[in-house]
């Protein structure tokens, strides 16, 4: 049968008033209410879950144990083989300008030609200890740094790595 819910707002002396009457009685509150005001119908289940609670737990027990052993199978055959990762894959290839400088090209230049902003690009080579010369980033190494010919900062110069 199923069953709805009944919200009820009592005083506390009523509410403790049926506790003690169904307590009384082996019952709980709602199994005392439908045994007064409706003497034909049984509650569903009975008391404590009825009869069958004592068939149910012992059918829970059973398939525990046996998911116990499952489990104890399992780790007694060690971890699972792992499949091997694909190898990584291959960077991009370096795009070089066919006017390329001797000299290199400037920081902002090499930008542009990545597809990056400028400030992207400064701020990966900032994490990687700055414009030194050696430092590859993307397939490009950094020559150096020089002050332009029209003054200003020095500027990093960068150069394709393979090269």
């Amino acid at each position: 049968m199923a069953l709805q819910q009944l919200n009820l707002k009592l005083a506390p002396g009523v509410i403790a008033h049926w506790r003690a009457l169904a307590a009384a009685e082996g019952l709980s509150v709602r199994d005392w209410l439908v045994s007064i005001t409706a003497p034909t119908a049984a509650p569903a289940a009975g008391p404590a879950g009825g009869a069958a609670l004592a068939d149910r737990v012992a059918q829970l027990e059973a398939l525990t144990a046996e998911l116990a052993q499952t489990v104890a199978q399992l780790q007694a055959q060690g971890p699972p083989p792992r499949s091997p990762r694909p190898p990584p894959a291959a960077p991009p290839p370096v795009l070089i300008p066919a006017d390329l400088p001797a000299d290199g090209i400037e920081t902002t230049a090499l930008a542009q030609l990545l597809g990056l902003r400028r400030g992207t690009l400064n701020a990966r080579i900032a994490r990687l200890g700055g414009p030194a010369p050696g430092l590859v980033v993307d397939g490009w190494r950094c020559l150096g740094q020089r002050t332009p010919d029209r003054g200003g900062p020095p500027r990093a110069l960068w150069v394709p790595a393979a090269t």
